[in-house]
């Protein structure tokens, strides 16, 4: 005979507000513990894919912050690390497989900051010839706001 227990969340500090939860929503709390341990050590890459997962699994509203928090905070990381390029190319690759939905929202903003950051980057390095070029691109014309 096989006994099944099932699974009991009980949220921080809130001990009546406890609930009985499913295998998909246990296996969602395994994975946002994981993103949120990677993401408090900065290792912002690994954090990505257990954000992944949990959004294929769950998909709300917290699977989508989260995934959004964590593209973005990979995309950052290209850039503070000097790669910029990289950066902008991960968030354009990111809105096109979840451009269509409340993730490519959160993602098009950074995307824009960070195609700013390459561009003064360029002039601050006095490569006025690329600045020009960038700002006369598609990217340009889609990323940056003219007001």
């Amino acid at each position: 005979m096989l006994f099944r227990s099932g699974y009991t969340y009980v949220p921080p500090g809130n001990y009546r507000d406890r609930s009985t939860i499913s295998d998909r929503q246990m296996l969602g709390l395994i994975l946002y513990n994981r993103n949120a341990l990677l993401t408090a050590r900065r290792d912002f890459f690994s954090a990505v894919g257990p954000a992944v997962d949990a959004y294929a699994l769950l998909k709300d509203s917290e699977s989508i912050n989260r995934l959004a928090v964590s593209l973005n905070n990979a995309a950052s990381m290209y850039g503070i690390s000097g790669n910029t390029q990289k950066g902008i190319e991960f968030l354009k690759r990111s809105i096109e497989i979840y451009g269509n939905n409340k993730i490519g929202k959160k993602l098009k903003s950074n995307l824009s900051k960070l195609y700013n950051n390459y561009v003064v980057g360029l002039i601050n390095g006095k490569e006025y010839d690329d600045a020009f070029s960038a700002l006369r691109t598609k990217d340009a014309e889609m990323y940056l706001h003219r007001d």
